[in-house]
């Protein structure tokens, strides 16, 4: 279990707050990054069986089920 220590001035504050915000926000961008750039990189390949599409789709990070579908 871990404890916060609140911080006692107003720029404290703000910093935790920007802190959090950018360690909940960040890898979701990294995320939508990733998931973009596989997407790019399958759309530029050209020749591809449907097996092999549907391989190299279901290879890219950040790929749910219903995308797939």
């Amino acid at each position: 279990m871990s404890y916060q220590v609140k911080q006692g001035n107003i720029f404290g504050r703000l910093g935790s707050g920007i802190g959090q915000g950018l360690a909940e926000q960040l890898p979701k961008e990294i995320e939508r990054s990733r998931l973009a750039q596989g997407l790019e990189d399958l759309s530029q390949q050209q020749g591809l069986s449907p097996t092999q599409k549907f391989a190299k789709l279901a290879a890219i990070p950040g790929v749910t089920p219903q995308m797939i579908q």
